[in-house]
């Protein structure tokens, strides 16, 4: 039998792969660097400019809303399982996992660290693309800084660093969870890969690879919300050790795809679909050096997702006497874009079984804040809340075309209706501080810390700007938290 038809079956298929997926060739393509290299370049070139002091400060700030986390999470049985696999990991450099006394190599303790940041829905946000900023960059920042013995101020850039290159990075398509794709386990590879071969001191074309190596790990399937399960912790503790994992391989070595942001198969198209537009290289890397990230991080002040706190914050501002005893019915209303995430279960209300359900259902955590006066991870140990399922069945959703956004009207029991608007911090605002605020929410996840030693942990972190020894400021830290 003729082989030449399979031949050239064969020959069309390869054709067209090498159309469909190869950058164009050519002496201009050829000469101009990708945006990986554009970054890397300006990672260098920003080394030696000071960071500005409203960086620093806000750096520190998110050190104290991540230490809090970490150690609530430290503190409870089911992070048991990932820190004992965490601390079996073997290999050099090594660093510690903040709060949980465990060691490991530096790319399963950034790992670890991660788990602990996300594991209560504490931590905070970039509102540019609704990622979980820290999770991804802290973790990174702070075993990077254990393992290379950083300075305080040298560890202080480098989270800042990570923080902007995530933020610049992530920006250009917003949101990603709509595609199905957790943002920060997309974006936190790359961001952090760059920040911890910076760290390291490693060249442009080696930050480059970091860069592209990290990248090649981005993903996260965003199915656990609509099953409501827990491996979206999993998700942002492989995207941190993919990237110190990538720092380390490019230092040895390893090349990886330049055009991973925004060649045909890169991470622009694939997670933005086929428009997916990447930035220009002015809006990556124009003053790069002013390493903004950290001012646009904004805090959380109650265990739940993101996509309810707007709504609670907004009846704070407008209903703050509001009781719930004196509450008859409650409609949630808003445009189509929200039918599909709310309706059902606002309609169907059903009493959450686990911790996450409970964090991301929003007649719940309404119910909660509404009955309790708060939802800090402390308040779904005893689950669920009588009262606050109670209150829960007592809402509906109705569907408003010209709602610009999400609405709540409080039915009252003397027939009176009270209505507050979901408070959306704007893409671009700057997160205001709330110091009194952020103080309270450290206190009440390092409640089981005696006093003196809270204080103690505050002035450590305040001391960041003048520590000469990351090594022994983490040391301390752990002792601290016993």
């Amino acid at each position: 039998m003729s082989t030449d038809g399979l031949k050239t079956t064969r020959r069309a298929f390869v054709a067209g792969a090498a159309t469909g997926l190869a950058v164009p060739a050519g002496p201009t393509q050829a000469a101009q660097p990708s945006l990986a290299q554009s970054l890397a370049a300006a990672t260098v070139a920003s080394r030696d400019r000071p960071v500005p002091s409203e960086v620093l400060d806000r750096t520190v700030w998110s050190v104290i809303d991540c230490l809090g986390a970490m150690i609530f999470a430290a503190g409870t049985p089911e992070v048991g399982p990932f820190m004992t696999l965490v601390g079996s990991r073997r290999g050099k450099p090594r660093a510690r996992v903040l709060g949980a006394g465990v060691t490991a190599a530096v790319e399963y303790a950034a790992a670890g660290g991660a788990f602990l940041i996300h594991a209560n829905e504490m931590d905070d946000g970039d509102m540019r693309s609704q990622l979980r900023a820290s999770s991804v960059i802290m973790s990174t920042a702070l075993a990077m800084a254990d393992a290379l013995d950083q300075s305080g101020p040298a560890f202080l850039r480098s989270a800042a660093l990570g923080y902007t290159l995530q933020g610049r990075l992530a920006a250009p398509q917003g949101p990603t969870q709509g595609r199905g794709w957790m943002t920060s386990g997309v974006w936190g590879p790359p961001a952090a890969g760059a920040m911890a071969a910076d760290a390291m001191g490693l060249g442009a074309d080696q930050i480059t690879s970091a860069i592209a190596l990290a990248a090649s790990a981005s993903g996260g399937s965003f199915q656990y919300f609509h099953d409501q399960t827990e491996e979206k912790r999993l998700v942002v503790a492989r995207a941190a050790r993919s990237a110190v994992e990538a720092a380390l391989l490019a230092r040895s070595g390893e090349i990886g795809a330049r055009h991973i942001l925004e060649g045909p198969a890169g991470l622009y198209r694939l997670f933005g679909g086929k428009d997916g537009m990447p930035p220009t290289v002015e809006a990556l890397t124009g003053d790069l050096w002013r390493l903004e990230g950290p001012l646009f991080i904004h805090p959380k002040y109650f265990a739940a997702s993101q996509s309810i706190i707007p709504s609670l914050d907004g009846i704070a501002a407008d209903l703050p006497d509001l009781r719930a005893a004196e509450i008859e019915t409650f409609t949630v209303r808003g445009d189509a874009s929200w039918a599909p995430v709310l309706a059902d279960k606002i309609d169907r209300f059903a009493p959450p079984a686990t911790r996450i359900g409970a964090m991301m259902n929003f007649s719940y955590v309404l119910g909660l804040v509404l009955v309790r006066g708060t939802a800090m991870p402390g308040d779904y140990a005893d689950l669920p809340d009588a009262a606050a399922v109670v209150l829960a069945r007592k809402g509906r959703f109705q569907l408003d075309p010209e709602a610009a956004v999400l609405r709540i009207d409080f039915t009252m029991k003397d027939g009176r209706v009270l209505s507050s608007l979901a408070r959306y911090p704007g893409p671009q605002d700057i997160a205001p501080l709330e110091a009194s605020r952020r103080i309270a929410k450290f206190n009440a996840l390092t409640s089981r810390i005696e006093e003196k030693r809270r204080v103690a942990l505050l002035e450590a972190c305040r001391a960041l700007p003048g520590e000469s020894s990351m090594r022994r400021w983490i040391g301390r830290v752990q002792s601290l938290t016993g």
